[in-house]
């Protein structure tokens, strides 16, 4: 591609997986996760760094609606400690705790969901709304669970300390609302 005409970062990966699909993007972002997995299987990588191929291809299944696989390739990552231990996974864990909620799996989200929370307190996660957001999802998964005592604790923490985020309440603001509405299903 010539300078004249450059485009974004963002643009091109799209680019990328569109032209690995066929046209499909879910398509293209399983196609080259595979292909980055095998490379690195090939390669003799760290266990750390195929384990993440291992997720982003779990995650690429995902996308196209193969639980079965998906499942298979997350919990080949998953079973890897370092993977666990590295920097990505306090990045990772949030979207697999959703995953299972969404999925009905309550069992399966409590004990990714609190992970985060300990990752947001730990500071493994620095981002402004991480402890919040942890929070509210684990006590979602409490909630799921029928664990609605521990739910309200939760929801109490999380809605305290997000009132007193300035950041939050300026670029959060449905997390309230969201923390109000669970706390309304926790105590019914």
């Amino acid at each position: 591609m010539s300078d004249d005409f450059r485009i974004c970062g963002f643009a091109q990966h799209e680019i990328e997986l569109l032209r690995a699909g066929g046209g499909d993007r879910a398509l293209g972002r399983l196609r080259l996760a595979l292909e980055r997995a095998d490379k690195l299987e090939r390669g003799g990588a760290q266990e750390s760094a195929r384990a993440e191929a291992a997720y982003e291809v779990g995650q690429a299944y995902d996308g196209l609606g193969d639980d079965a696989n998906a499942e298979r390739w997350l919990a080949s990552a998953l079973a890897v400690p370092a993977y666990r231990a590295g920097e990505r996974w306090p990045h990772h864990c949030p979207s697999l705790a959703l995953r299972c909620l969404w999925r009905g799996d309550f069992a399966r989200a409590e004990p990714l969901a609190r992970e985060c929370v300990e990752h947001a307190r730990t500071g493994r996660r620095t981002d402004q709304d991480a402890l919040v957001l942890a929070l509210l999802t684990h006590a979602e998964a409490l909630i799921g669970a029928g664990r609605h005592a521990e739910a309200v604790d939760a929801l109490n923490e999380g809605l305290r300390l997000a009132r007193a985020s300035e950041w939050i309440r300026k670029f959060r603001g449905g997390y309230e609302l969201s923390a109000l509405m669970h706390l309304g299903r926790a105590h019914t």
